[in-house]
């Protein structure tokens, strides 16, 4: 069963021409700085699902207007620099 409708090595040298919008450019820009205008107040809390070599948290931190973000972070165990 193929999903792609072109052999890999064409996919890997693949350019599409795509137009990009004129105000693309200014658009991230006022995106960004919006974004920015709020602190990100991030929060770690340690999670235990049972993985021996993984430490597991629940990351929530302010995106984008200023809305709560959530999502995982997995790291190994065995890291230098503790969070």
């Amino acid at each position: 069963m193929a999903f792609f409708d072109m052999p890999l090595e064409q996919l890997e040298v693949y350019k599409p021409n795509i137009a990009e919008p004129a105000d693309f450019d200014a658009f991230w820009a006022d995106t960004l700085s919006a974004a920015r205008q709020h602190p990100l107040n991030p929060v770690f809390e340690p999670v235990d699902y049972g993985l021996a070599l993984m430490d597991t948290y629940d990351v929530t931190f302010s995106g984008y207007g200023g809305q709560r973000v959530k999502g995982w972070l997995i790291l190994p165990k065995q890291r230098s620099e503790p969070l």
